[in-house]
């Protein structure tokens, strides 16, 4: 897409985008930031009103997926474009899904040391958690083909997880 192709879609003059930003990288990068800032502040806000592990861990599985689902547009733009972004931007995107794998794996051991999940690998469980969240809005295609909704999505997930890292008792 160029300038010129935006000015076209969005009804904007070249000179009124031009005003607000100098390249179409500049925009690019106002709105990955603009996405990650979202992202992470809710996310974070959310996790705050949660005192233990198991709270935490269905907090952050439920609140990633639902913003998933609500910024679908964004989450599958930047997934995919991410080989394209500018290598400052394309660090960025990556430190910052490293810091919400960091998040869960957190989580997770904390909640090993209180005795609520079972040992695991903390950095690879995280990712392979993330993975399985990234796979709603990356194929969306399939999960509408089987009649999943995001609240189902969400269950099934939760479940999953659930059963492989929450101790019985729990």
């Amino acid at each position: 897409m160029s300038m010129r192709d935006l000015s076209l879609e969005t009804g904007l003059s070249l000179g009124a985008l031009y005003a607000y930003f100098a390249s179409k990288d500049e925009l690019l990068e106002m709105v990955q930031q603009q996405g990650r800032t979202i992202t992470g502040k809710i996310l974070q806000e959310k996790l705050a009103n949660e005192k233990d592990p198991y709270s935490k861990l269905r907090t952050f599985v439920k609140t990633y997926l639902y913003l998933c689902e609500t910024m679908h547009s964004w989450f599958y733009f930047s997934y995919m474009e991410a080989r394209n972004l500018t290598k400052t931007e394309r660090e960025k995107a990556l430190n910052s899904e490293l810091d919400l794998e960091k998040t869960l794996s957190d989580i997770l051991e904390q909640g090993e040391k209180e005795g609520i999940f079972r040992p695991c690998d903390h950095h690879l469980t995280s990712g392979v958690i993330n993975a399985m969240i990234q796979d709603w809005y990356l194929k969306r295609w399939k999960h509408t083909k089987m009649n999943v909704s995001v609240d189902e999505y969400a269950e099934f997930l939760l479940e999953f997880v659930e059963s492989s890292y929450v101790k019985p008792k729990h």
